[in-house]
């Protein structure tokens, strides 16, 4: 009992600071008024959340060596030892949190479409008009965005304050057409969307649809 102690002092050790950092990074968030029309909107990954992701990837890496060296030193045995998995299960608890949450550097939109970039990553761009096919999950604030080409954007649009996004698809659904803001009639209609919700709400009734 005493060994399985020991070892598992540097496991929770290792969870400690990725659990603490992404405690504080909850504290850190920025909203903006959605119910204004931008022109361009851009959501940035706080320097917060990036030093949580680097960090929980820093001590994952390290409690991977660790259950690597456990097994090079004792076998098959510490698999039988159930507590010592209870770590490494957490940790990937927090991978996943951190994957789903902290993805993207950066996503910017405006009349024209998205441009993104993922954490350590390179920069991408989809244009409205190649989007296919939008998948919207508001219990889980997820808005998955496919082009024709292949490529996937997964937007959290209140995590993110990305709502915008939500009224430009729902404007081409329902019109046949993206929106441009120079126009003062489409800019019109967003604004009305905007101030009344209509545009979340027929997203809300219809969550899947493919874009032709």
């Amino acid at each position: 009992m005493t060994d399985i102690i020991r070892l598992m002092i540097p496991l929770v050790a290792a969870i400690l600071p990725s659990l603490g950092v992404l405690i504080a990074s909850k504290f850190v968030t920025t909203k903006i008024n959605y119910y204004k029309l931008e022109d361009v909107v851009t959501y940035r990954l706080k320097i917060v959340h990036k030093i949580a992701a680097v960090i929980s990837y820093i001590f994952f890496v390290f409690i991977v060596y660790i259950y690597i060296t456990l097994y090079l030193y004792a076998g098959l045995e510490f698999v039988t030892v159930w507590p010592i998995w209870i770590p490494l299960a957490i940790y990937i608890m927090i991978i996943i949190h951190i994957f789903r949450n902290y993805r993207y550097s950066y996503i910017t939109i405006d009349d024209e479409g998205i441009t993104y970039k993922v954490f350590m990553g390179r920069k991408k761009y989809i244009s409205y008009m190649n989007i296919a096919e939008y998948n919207l999950k508001p219990y889980q604030d997820r808005f998955i965005l496919r082009s024709s080409t292949g490529k996937k954007v997964v937007v959290r649009p209140v995590g993110m304050s990305l709502q915008q996004l939500l009224f430009y698809v729902s404007f081409r659904v329902t019109e046949g057409r993206w929106p441009r803001l120079d126009s003062s009639i489409d800019r019109k209609a967003l604004e009305d969307s905007l101030g009344s919700n209509s545009g979340v709400l027929y997203l809300l009734e219809h969550p899947c649809e493919k874009i032709e």
